[in-house]
């Protein structure tokens, strides 16, 4: 028959043991319908896509074809599988062969799609080794940036601190920070100057008073807590040009100070106050002296006017009875009396205008030092007031001049001071007493020169000598001599313009000393005058 058609019959030989020692073979003989049962199965398995064939072997030994499947499709096949299986005593083949593009899943994206997705994978994965393997470099990059920036910072703070600590420290105004407890976190060199204590005290308020001795502008009267500046800017307040008078070791004459203060915030929030100082006791001095300076305008100047201005009148009334002819030796005298007085009031007023345009340029003329013989300016001045044309008989002072050595000063105004001191010790002599005036001076160990002017006149009184060099200012037991009280103190202040201290002391013998000093002209010169300074003429 055909071999599509031929029947396979399959013999399965298994042994069956009977007994020990007895050996039999049975056979079981099992027939199937070979082309029909495995075609079935072929065509399951390969669903038309493969050509499949099926060959075993028969008893003879001949290839027999069991079972075979063709692909109804017209592509040729392009892959290519035998495989030998072994069954019992035969061998059986299996030929496949198929078409690439009719396999399953051969016409799908599912290819692309793996390989998209695998390359998307794989850049995935690149890009996260990438940011592992530099992340920490970054990192370093980052921090490293922010260590520079930071270490800038800190740098221009630092600079920005030394800058306002150098303004803080150069500035002449005193500056004073103080927290919400009251105790001092910054005082500058200008402050502890003006307040005239190098060390704050802790506890606030309640002992600023005692500790640095502030007193109201009276000051006499202790200033309360409620009133210093810095705790009422503690209480949230602006304060502006309080004037306390600050009176401690030291500063034991006491400075008058105008404090102005003001809120600020601190640390977290809390509150504390700024404040700035200024000493304005050259300032107060100025004052009273141009209020010293009206009272002289008011009275020594109105004073004279009055006397001129009646006696014009009684000169004119005079003048015109004389020229009526109804006048006399008596109106003709009483002429004469009138213009005496009316000169003697306008010589007054002169005198009193130059001094106060003296005391001016005392204050604000330019110095201009020189090395100075001062026996030469000294013999000058004596000369001047010895020879002196209206000297009553036995008036003529006695003067002694010791040795006395040169100086650097300004001629000009040191002959004022000496001229004002040998005058004051004529006029101020009593009535019937020829002066005596003695002139000496000495070399100090610093290379200043202390000049003595002492004489044997009325003296001042105890506890006005060193009032009597305050503008305006006349002794007690002087008021029969005439005077402005002018003259001692522009002898203080060509002094001390000239960096020297003047004061007055009793003569033991009667009488008054004074004395005062200038730079020598041995260990000074002009160097040592540039920094000399009016602190009044500053103001």
């Amino acid at each position: 028959m055909p071999a599509a058609e031929q029947q396979l019959s399959f013999v399965l030989v298994a042994p069956v043991y009977q007994g020990v020692g007895q050996n039999f073979m049975g056979w079981v003989m099992l027939g199937v319908r070979g082309q029909d049962f495995m075609g079935a199965t072929l065509q399951a398995a390969g669903r038309d896509l493969t050509d499949l064939r099926l060959v075993a072997d028969n008893t003879n030994g001949q290839a027999v074809t069991v079972a075979a499947m063709h692909n109804p499709a017209k592509r040729r096949p392009d892959l290519h599988r035998v495989v030998k299986v072994p069954v019992a005593d035969s061998t059986w083949t299996v030929h496949l062969a198929a078409a690439r593009d009719d396999l399953p899943g051969a016409s799908t994206g599912l290819p692309v799609a793996a390989t998209g997705g695998g390359l998307l994978f794989v850049a995935l994965l690149t890009a996260l080794v990438w940011v592992l393997a530099t992340g920490r470099d970054r990192a370093e990059t980052r921090v490293q940036a922010k260590t520079t920036q930071l270490l800038a910072e800190q740098a221009e703070t630092k600079r920005q601190a030394v800058l306002l600590r150098a303004v803080l420290d150069s500035i002449s105004d005193g500056v004073g920070v103080v927290g919400p407890e009251g105790s001092f976190l910054l005082h500058n060199p200008a402050a502890r100057e003006i307040l005239g204590q190098e060390e704050d005290v802790a506890g606030g308020a309640d002992v600023w008073q005692e500790h640095y001795g502030l007193y109201r502008p009276d000051g006499a009267t202790p200033l309360p807590a409620e009133e210093m500046p810095l705790v009422r800017a503690l209480d949230g307040e602006s304060v502006d040009h309080v004037e306390v008078v600050v009176r401690n070791a030291g500063h034991p004459d006491g400075r008058v100070i105008s404090v102005s203060a003001r809120p600020i915030d601190t640390a977290r929030g809390r509150r504390g106050a700024v404040a700035v100082f200024h000493d304005i006791t050259d300032r107060k001095r100025v004052e009273t002296e141009l209020r010293g300076f009206a009272g002289v305008v008011a009275h020594d100047l109105k004073a004279p006017l009055t006397l001129v201005s009646a006696y014009a009148e009684l000169v004119t009334e005079a003048l015109d009875d004389l020229a009526a002819g109804d006048g006399g030796e008596p109106t003709l005298e009483q002429a004469r009396h009138g213009t005496a007085k009316v000169l003697h009031g306008a010589a007054r007023m002169q005198r009193l205008i130059n001094e106060l345009l003296d005391y001016t340029a005392a204050r604000d003329a330019t110095l201009r030092v020189e090395r100075l013989s001062m026996r030469a300016l000294v013999d000058d001045v004596v000369t001047t007031r010895t020879d002196a044309p209206d000297l009553e008989a036995g008036a003529r002072p006695d003067v002694f001049v010791g040795p006395l050595p040169d100086v650097w000063a300004d001629p000009v105004l040191l002959r004022q001071v000496v001229d004002n001191l040998v005058g004051n010790a004529i006029k101020y002599t009593p009535p019937g007493q020829a002066p005596r005036i003695d002139i000496t001076a000495r070399t100090d160990e610093d290379g200043g020169v202390r000049v003595r002017i002492a004489d044997r006149g009325i003296g001042i009184p105890d506890g006005e000598h060193a009032a009597v060099f305050d503008s305006f200012h006349r002794a007690s037991n002087g008021a029969a001599h005439p005077g402005t009280g002018l003259g001692l103190a522009i002898c203080r202040r060509i002094v001390e313009r000239h960096g020297g201290h003047i004061d007055a002391s009793p003569n033991p013998g009667g009488g008054t000393i004074f004395a005062f000093t200038l730079p020598g002209a041995v260990t000074h010169g002009p160097e040592s005058m540039k920094t000399v300074r009016d602190p009044v003429a500053a103001t």
